[in-house]
């Protein structure tokens, strides 16, 4: 519970930019790996047992996709990219 909840005040009052992005995706992808491969590990595999990591996972995950493009504005001192080449 602690760290859901230090995660939720990271995104919720965090600077948002690339790295804050870019720790939140690791924190979540160890956490939520650690939660989904262990099942086959203990031999937990019924849909019932990895059915709330594997949700918890995908909410983290449209989370994750939903906040991208604020992490590259560079208003919020993200890193938008090279600049597109001029048309001529």
């Amino acid at each position: 519970v602690s760290c859901g909840l230090a995660m939720f005040l990271a995104a919720l009052y965090g600077f948002p930019s690339r790295s804050l992005w870019q720790a939140l995706g690791i924190a979540g992808l160890s956490g939520f790996g650690a939660a989904i491969l262990v099942h086959p590990a203990i031999g937990y595999t019924t849909p019932i047992h990895v059915a709330p990591a594997v949700f918890g996972c995908l909410v983290f995950a449209a989370g994750m996709a939903l906040s991208f493009s604020s992490s590259r504005s560079p208003e919020y001192g993200g890193d938008p990219g090279p600049p597109l080449p001029a048309r001529t």
